[in-house]
């Protein structure tokens, strides 16, 4: 049998075979083992951040572990999480009780004892408390009840609040080793309702339609305007004559005649453009039903352990 020697003289067995009554599948307990030994065997090499994720993972596999929990433990006390070595110290010392492990009981509690006076402490204080509050610091969901001295890792951690029908309120806090800080949450902003539907969307593409027509329109008579103009004298000059095979025009008519071709083009483009999305347009404006109450989009907060967000609920 393999032995690791943590902080403060901490022996922790190095299988993770010693587990609360009530035994996982053999298939999770075996993957759990393995994953615990290339722990060790990592650890033991001098990469504590590679083991530290090997427990983590074996301990998925096989929450029972005493073994890989108090290898955790260390793992939150090496890198600095006081507070979360401190939580797991403490479960892996009920689990040692409750199965009479004296030794692993002996030891958590040195640990518990050493590093309970370095523990951060936040106090939160919500302004409104709402039916269906909810409150995060970090990925973790805090119980309301639970937000006076409540224990925290120390460094910068970030707290959102969530209610129905409001936006999430987000905060930012650093805290250091031992302090305690109060925070204030102030009441969350209503949630912002967009109202949309089919017919107000007919309604624009319509009314974009006929500008874009009646755009396509003018630069038309522009255009045939200019072109007819060089077939007109002015001051005694004609730009361009009509002949029998086709006009012909000096260098100034033949310019703009050029140039008038080209807005035309451009307008019967932009007209036909504009003279279909006003069809379109038409056509979801007339054949939309009627607007009722329920149609509408609420953007309402969201959130999970994973995530926090806005959701969109409604019909569009």
């Amino acid at each position: 049998m393999r032995f690791l020697i943590g902080s403060r003289g901490l022996v922790v067995v190095a299988l993770a075979g010693v587990v609360m009554p009530g035994v996982a599948r053999a298939e999770d307990k075996t993957k759990a083992d393995v994953l615990f030994q290339e722990g060790v065997d990592l650890r033991n090499k001098g990469a504590v951040k590679e083991a530290c994720v090997k427990f983590e993972e074996a301990m998925r596999h096989d929450e029972r572990a005493i073994g890989t929990l108090l290898n955790l433990a260390l793992c939150a006390e090496k890198f600095g999480k006081v507070a979360t070595a401190v939580r797991l110290y403490t479960e892996a010392r009920q689990r040692a009780s409750e199965q009479g492990l004296t030794e692993h009981q002996k030891a958590a509690d040195e640990h518990i004892n050493a590093l309970a006076p370095q523990v951060p402490h936040l106090t939160i204080t919500l302004t409104e408390s709402l039916p269906g509050t909810k409150l995060l610091v970090d990925d973790k969901v805090v119980p309301l009840t639970e937000l006076t001295d409540l224990p925290i890792d120390a460094g910068t951690r970030t707290i959102v609040v969530t209610a129905p029908d409001r936006l999430p309120h987000e905060e930012h806090i650093t805290i250091a080793n031992a302090e305690k800080r109060a925070l204030t949450i102030p009441a969350l902003a209503k949630s912002v309702t967009v109202k949309s539907s089919r017919r107000t969307i007919g309604k624009l593409v319509t009314i974009g339609g006929a500008v874009a027509f009646g755009t396509g329109v003018g630069l038309g008579l522009y255009a045939r305007s200019t072109y007819n103009q060089q077939f007109e004298a002015t001051n005694g000059l004609t730009p361009c004559r009509q002949l029998s095979d086709g006009p012909v025009c000096n260098a100034d008519g033949q310019l703009k005649t050029e140039q008038a071709r080209t807005v035309g083009l451009v307008g019967t483009v932009i007209g036909g453009v504009g003279l279909a999305a006003a069809g379109v347009g038409l056509f979801l404006w007339l054949r939309a039903p009627a607007e009722t109450a329920d149609r509408q989009v609420s953007l309402l907060p969201t959130i999970t352990p994973e995530q926090v967000g806005l959701t969109a609920v409604g019909r569009f």
